[in-house]
């Protein structure tokens, strides 16, 4: 049976159109998009998924604007969006990410291909 793979850039890039009225969405590639926002700028997002281990995640270099990190075995609040300047590249707690985040929600609970 072939594993399903999750582009993480189509979840949230389609969830930034809708829910935060971001326009001319356009995908970059499986792990980011770009967007125009209020201003009418670009905004370009790099996606992340990973179960955190010990309250501590890996925040991959990026030269995105900001991370959309979303940490698939947290709950509560476990989507939060990041400058990327103040976290790419680093391993980070969740306690060093509550200051740094600009907007947080729940997410469904996705599921992995087997």
């Amino acid at each position: 049976m072939e594993q399903t793979k999750i582009y993480p850039s189509k979840l949230f890039g389609y969830f930034a159109f809708f829910e935060w009225g971001l326009r001319d969405l356009e995908f970059l590639g499986p792990h980011s998009f770009r967007a125009k926002g209020k201003d009418d700028k670009y905004v370009s997002f790099f996606c992340h998924l990973e179960d955190h281990k010990d309250y501590s995640v890996s925040i991959p270099e990026t030269d995105n604007d900001f991370v959309m990190l979303c940490m698939m075995n947290k709950a509560g609040d476990n989507c939060v969006l990041m400058r990327s300047k103040d976290c790419a590249g680093r391993r980070m707690t969740l306690q060093e990410i509550a200051p740094l985040i600009k907007k947080k929600w729940i997410a469904n609970k996705l599921e992995k291909g087997s």
